[in-house]
C-alpha cells in the first residue's frame, strides 16, 4: 500500500512538472518552430486583389494578432491560426530588431483596437488614425506612436491627373523591405 502511494505520487510530480512546462513553452506559428513575439508584423500575399497589395497585422501576444480585414470591417482580433488558415498558410513573419520597441508597438496596437473598433476601413494620413485606417496603417501607427520608430512609406494619388492629391501610405510589401524588419517566418508564396 505505501508502495503504490510511493509510486502514485511520483507519478503525480512527473505529470505536473511535465505539464508546468509545457505551460509556458513558447507559442508557435502553425507549421513552424518560429517563436510568436508581440510586435511580430504577419504580411501575406493571399489576398482579394490576387496578391496585389497584400495583407498585414501586428501581432499583439501569443494568441492574437490586430488587423483590419479591408472594406466593411472595423480593426478586430484574430486568432493567429485563423489568420494562418485564412490565407492558407501563405504569410511571412517579420520581426522589429528590438523587442521592447516590438513590444509596446504590441501594447499601442491592442489599445488601438479596443478604443477604436469602430473605425472604418478607408485609405487616409496616416497620422489620422481615429476616423478611418487600413491594414498596414495599423502596423505603421502601432510602431510610430507606440513605440517612436518610423518605418518608410510610399506616395499615393488619391486624386486624379488633373487634381492630384498625394498623401503618404504604408503598404503591406513595403513592411517587407524595411530595413530595421528581420524575416524571422518564410512561406511559400
Amino acid at each position: 500500500m505505501l508502495k503504490n502511494f510511493f509510486n502514485l505520487s511520483a507519478l503525480v510530480m512527473i505529470l505536473s512538472l511535465v505539464l508546468s512546462t509545457n505551460a509556458f513553452a513558447a507559442a508557435s506559428y502553425p507549421n513552424s518552430s518560429t517563436a510568436v513575439k508581440p510586435g511580430d508584423i504577419l504580411v501575406t500575399s493571399d489576398t482579394s486583389s490576387s496578391g496585389l497589395t497584400g495583407h498585414a497585422g501586428i501581432v499583439v501576444n501569443s494568441t492574437y494578432l490586430v488587423e483590419i480585414k479591408g472594406a466593411g470591417y472595423h480593426p478586430q482580433k484574430t486568432a493567429i491560426s485563423s489568420f494562418f488558415n485564412s490565407h492558407r498558410n501563405k504569410v511571412r513573419v517579420v520581426r522589429y530588431n528590438n523587442a521592447t520597441a516590438a513590444q509596446k508597438a504590441a501594447n499601442w496596437a491592442n489599445n488601438y483596437q479596443a478604443k477604436y473598433s469602430n473605425v472604418s476601413y478607408d485609405f487616409d494620413d496616416l497620422y489620422q488614425y481615429n476616423k478611418s485606417t487600413y491594414c498596414s496603417k495599423i502596423v505603421w501607427d502601432a510602431y510610430h506612436f507606440g513605440a517612436n520608430v518610423n518605418f518608410s512609406t510610399a506616395r499615393f494619388n488619391l486624386g486624379n491627373v488633373t487634381v492630384p492629391y498625394w498623401i503618404q501610405v504604408a503598404t503591406p510589401y513595403g513592411l517587407l523591405n524595411e530595413g530595421s524588419l528581420v524575416l524571422a517566418q518564410d512561406s511559400n508564396w
